[in-house]
């Protein structure tokens, strides 16, 4: 970011002021300008202080636009476009539908016209919509790490991971969740799990672990391939931290209401040629999001993803990592991944993960 940029306060601040200036508040651009102005960054002071004024043209400009846009498509376009030239943070959106739902002579435009606009909003939707998967999705979800005691890595105190997991909120209750064979392939001892935050350079407390049924996990069904730990959320730091967890309480479906053909994503931590730094002993990770189609519903408890090239021969390292679904345009958790490869991924219902929650919660 460059020094123009540079926001002179709490970077929590400044993204609560920016939601008030989306949501019409001209004050809150107001407090921008002045903060910058504080702090000598005048050029950014005057940038802020013409959107407040131009808040309510831009808020106008839009809604004017909005009413009509489909008894008028061209006024409803030239107005939208103005709310997009005073930088309304919807207009995008509108313009990009309008562009595929009607023609140049419908919208008032030449043909070249069209196809720039068209081209510009496409690509601000595509764009906002990656930013939008990759925050939604990737929030909570971490690699399953290992490490007998946390801290610098070195020969006598490796650090090593395998699978991937997902924060979880069940009521006031966290917990972090992968799959059995995640631990039990790899012969590792739970206790040694580390759940690290890498912004912090800490880790959280783990209450206890807890899985479906007692057993090898070869023995039970795929639908019991669960394991959780719970989080201790009373632990006491010197400085905050701060985490996300998906809330289960209300962004969860069940995967029966998905539909074949239905678009689906896997998100988790591949292990690549890159994974491990033999130099450092310590555990690299990076995040992928795989995006496909639902092929079939569960046979076995199972249900299968068909998804497109990710690059990789194969994903291991993805079990244990969430799968969403969006329902009524929001991302919602309908399920855990189990396995998969070959441009195929197998995946059990978010039920069967709720009811071991539910399980945990319900015996204190």
């Amino acid at each position: 970011m460059s020094d123009d940029l540079d926001w002179p306060g709490d970077s929590e601040e400044f993204g609560c002021l920016i939601r008030e200036w989306h949501a019409g508040d001209a004050r809150a651009a107001d407090k921008i300008a002045h903060a910058y102005s504080q702090a000598g960054n005048f050029k950014q002071s005057m940038f802020w202080l013409r959107l407040s004024q131009d808040t309510e043209l831009r808020d106008k400009a839009f809604n004017d636009g909005m009413s009509l846009k489909e008894t008028s498509p061209s006024a409803g376009f030239h107005h939208l476009y103005r709310a997009y030239k005073l930088i309304h943070p919807h207009a995008f959106f509108e313009l990009d539908e309008l562009c595929k739902n009607y023609s140049a002579f419908d919208l008032g435009l030449t043909d070249q016209e069209l196809s720039h606009v068209s081209a510009e909003m496409a690509a601000l939707v595509a764009h906002h919509r990656e930013h939008e998967e990759r925050t939604a999705m990737l929030t909570g979800s971490y690699p399953v790490l290992f490490q007998e005691v946390f801290g610098p890595s070195d020969w006598n105190n490796l650090q090593w991971r395998t699978g991937s997991l997902f924060l979880m909120q069940r009521g006031p209750h966290q917990f972090a969740v992968t799959a059995r064979h995640v631990i039990d392939n790899m012969t590792a001892n739970p206790d040694h799990f580390r759940l690290v935050l890498p912004e912090y350079g800490a880790i959280l407390p783990i209450r206890a672990a807890y899985t479906p049924r007692p057993g090898p996990w070869l023995t039970l069904d795929e639908t019991d391939d669960i394991f959780a730990w719970q989080i201790d959320q009373d632990f006491e730091s010197e400085r905050q931290i701060d985490w996300w967890s998906w809330m289960m309480d209300q962004w969860v479906r069940p995967a029966t209401d998905l539909s074949a053909g239905q678009r689906l994503f896997a998100t988790g931590f591949p292990i690549t040629d890159g994974t491990y730094d033999p130099e450092n002993f310590s555990a690299q990770y990076t995040p992928l999001i795989l995006k496909g189609t639902l092929h079939s519903s569960a046979i076995a408890g199972l249900y299968t993803m068909r998804y497109e090239s990710s690059g990789l021969d194969d994903i291991d390292g993805m079990s244990g990592g969430p799968v969403f679904a969006e329902f009524e345009s929001r991302f919602h958790y309908v399920g855990m991944t189990l396995r998969g490869g070959n441009g195929w991924l197998y995946f059990i219902d978010s039920t069967h993960v709720l009811e071991l929650l539910d399980r945990i919660i319900s015996e204190g």
